[in-house]
């Protein structure tokens, strides 16, 4: 009877583990449409690299839908060489409704003028 009350908990911690965070997404998700329930965490990974002076910025989400949750993170491929690498970016739902995370690969900050690429996830967010 122990055995299958721990085989029980153990399994309930790995599916909790699983799926407590959605993602990550990606440039492949770009556009896409995304169905989540309140309170998911969930991640978006893009590349690029900051040696050129670029870098992703948030430039268009409605906070009362997705919050951030924690600060961007940059990860290069190789510590090595200026290869690039990843930006992170942590958001959780914060309640029902639907929003676009719109991001951009700008040089110095610049949000709408030198834009080289655009990243858009929509999320529609369901109790």
């Amino acid at each position: 009877m122990k055995s299958k009350v721990i085989q029980s908990v153990i399994a309930a911690f790995i599916i909790l583990t699983v799926t407590s965070c959605v993602g990550p997404f990606s440039e492949n998700d770009h556009g896409k449409m995304m169905a989540l329930p309140v309170g998911t965490p969930f991640e978006i990974r893009l590349e690029g690299n900051p040696d050129t002076d670029f870098t992703w910025q948030v430039a268009g989400i409605d906070t009362t839908v997705v919050r951030m949750v924690l600060n961007p993170r940059y990860e290069p491929f190789n510590e090595t060489e200026k290869e690039g690498g990843v930006f992170s970016y942590y958001f959780q739902t914060t309640s029902k409704g639907k929003t676009a995370i719109r991001l951009v690969y700008t040089k110095d900050g610049q949000i709408v003028d030198d834009a080289e690429k655009l990243y858009e996830l929509k999320i529609d967010c369901r109790i």
